[in-house]
């Protein structure tokens, strides 16, 4: 801004993409289209493509992986604290088989079911990671703003600022990223920055 005669930005296709935010996250592109007539970017190859039906049915099934996951785990401890010899390893691993082998198959995924995950959430994450080729951007922007939130609490931006990768990945665990900072902001974050005019991305892309 203060030399822009010296200054050449360059925009990038990821960049440029961004801008389909305000459009296709519209209510009326979520929630008034059919979820089957949708079609997926004409340049995705279609040996990699991936539909937006699949992809909601991919996300009610890892849902389900993790809730019986819990579920098993949770019986797990019940029953260990009943039996302090009950130590069979492979009942474990039997467990963890059957975990990993369900298949898509097995459950009935209603209409109803894919409409609750038919959310602007959810389809920023399909843009991302299906026709962006951004398999974990969605997870690290989360990531960095539970960073930022957790340098601001302590008052120590140098904490934020003097982060390596593997710190990056490794300072905050899961669940404390998940308690500073909710989908939905995430969400937000990701809009605004090309809906709002003084955005990150609006401002960079308009300069």
């Amino acid at each position: 801004k203060r030399y822009p005669d010296r200054v050449v930005l360059l925009i990038g296709n990821r960049d440029v993409n961004k801008l389909r935010f305000t459009s296709e996250l519209a209510d009326s592109e979520i929630y008034h289209s059919d979820i089957e007539e949708f079609n997926s970017a004409f340049w995705v190859r279609n040996s990699i493509k991936v539909h937006l039906k699949k992809f909601l049915r991919n996300l009610i099934l890892k849902d389900i992986k993790e809730k019986r996951k819990k579920e098993e785990d949770e019986e797990r401890s019940n029953v260990n604290q009943n039996s302090v010899n009950d130590n069979n390893p492979k009942e474990k691993v039997d467990e963890k088989k059957e975990l990993e082998n369900i298949k898509e198959e097995e459950f009935d995924i209603s209409e109803e079911i894919l409409s609750e995950y038919n959310t602007r959430i959810n389809r920023l994450k399909y843009i991302l990671i299906e026709t962006m080729g951004c398999t974990n951007t969605f997870e690290d922007r989360k990531r960095e703003m539970a960073l930022l939130k957790h340098a601001k609490s302590i008052n120590d931006y140098s904490l934020y600022f003097n982060f390596k990768e593997e710190l990056f990945y490794n300072y905050l665990s899961q669940e404390e990223v998940n308690e500073l900072v909710s989908e939905q902001e995430v969400f937000d974050n990701f809009l605004n920055s090309v809906a709002d005019e003084n955005g990150f991305m609006r401002q960079y892309i308009e300069s």
